[in-house]
């Protein structure tokens, strides 16, 4: 496969207790999914055919997408190291004027070799991959819209060589959907996805809970419209966003959710977890925290009004210390250090 490289020249700020620092002041494409792998390593999707890689800490950025994923959207990506990563692409442009249809046509690609070159691992039409994520060392699952009356489930257990449905996949209800990024995992077990249906959004927005890896499913009703992402701290503590003010967490894997009103008048946007019991939420150009499970908010950072709006963000622990990327509405990249949960002063 033909393989398009460049880097993007960077300098990075010595970090202190807690720093943000631009790397990149405008990329020419919308960034819109962060997979951090450890302080050094990160992968970037962008809308338009663009993977994006950086193994020395944003110092430099370099383009590892090949011509066939150029052609396409880069829709979900899960990274098991700085080599190996699994990620979906698809005919589908969530950002065009025209809608999805069934005859479009997603891709898993799988590279060993950091993005060198990517192999087909499989392909599928009528499915659109919203989240694919590890679970433990060598699992993955992907998530996808429904294929008639069933949702897309995918499970491998070899790093993303090959991939089996398994039995309990469970029913579309209604006229249900997914969104991109509305899903995760933790751990080894614990998958989750939001869905809404468009034609029912009081009554129709459910959010769907595997502890077996993705074998079988419940589902629990979502009391806010159109669930946008979520992310689970561990197996029990998570939060899931919408595009209001409102927000709603969980302390029990999903089974209930209980409404959050943020303390800042702006959309949330985009939700992570770190391993040390923190939670992450994007809102406008502000970045928020919580450290009691989303039950109180504090704003931890902003960007410049000229960035306009955060689009994703993402953090891996090591240590006592958290690394982790932002990306902006205006093509920026963001590097956050800090010290974690417990460590903190």
């Amino acid at each position: 496969m033909l393989v398009i490289l460049f880097a993007i020249r960077t300098s990075v700020a010595q970090p202190d207790a807690s720093a943000w620092n631009l790397q990149v002041e405008h990329f020419p494409d919308i960034l819109w999914h962060v997979v951090p792998v450890d302080r050094n390593c990160c992968w970037i999707l962008g809308v338009h055919g663009v993977v994006l890689q950086t193994v020395n800490g944003g110092a430099y950025w370099a383009a590892v997408q090949d011509s066939f994923i150029a052609r396409r959207t880069p829709t979900a990506l899960a990274a098991l190291s700085p080599q190996i990563a699994v990620g979906a692409v698809s005919t589908y442009d969530p950002w065009s004027a025209r809608s999805f249809s069934p005859t479009d046509t997603s891709w898993i690609l799988r590279t060993s070799d950091g993005g060198r070159s990517w192999s087909e691992a499989l392909c599928i039409t009528g499915a659109l991959f919203n989240g694919i994520h590890r679970l433990g060392s060598s699992g993955v699952v992907a998530l996808g819209n429904p294929i008639g009356d069933r949702w897309t489930v995918l499970r491998s257990l070899d790093s993303g060589k090959t991939w089996v449905a398994p039995p309990g996949i469970p029913e579309r209800i209604g006229e249900e959907t997914g969104g991109l990024g509305c899903t995760a995992a933790r751990g080894e077990r614990s998958v989750w996805f939001g869905a809404y249906d468009e034609h029912a959004p009081r009554s129709g927005s459910r959010i769907y809970h595997s502890a077996d890896g993705g074998q079988s499913w419940t589902f629990s009703t979502f009391p806010i419209s159109h669930p946008h992402t979520l992310d689970f701290r561990d197996s029990l503590v998570g939060v899931v966003s919408t595009t209001r003010r409102t927000i709603a967490r969980s302390t029990d894997g999903g089974s209930t959710w209980i409404p959050v009103t943020l303390p800042y008048d702006e959309g949330s946007g985009d939700v992570a977890a770190s391993t040390d019991g923190q939670l992450w939420l994007t809102q406008h150009r502000s970045i928020l925290r919580s450290t009691d499970a989303g039950e109180t908010w504090t704003r931890l950072w902003t960007v410049h009004p000229s960035h306009k709006v955060i689009m994703k963000f993402d953090v891996v622990q090591e240590g006592d210390s958290l690394f982790g990327w932002a990306t902006t509405w205006a093509g920026g990249i963001v590097r956050f250090e800090g010290r974690a949960h417990g460590s903190m002063r």
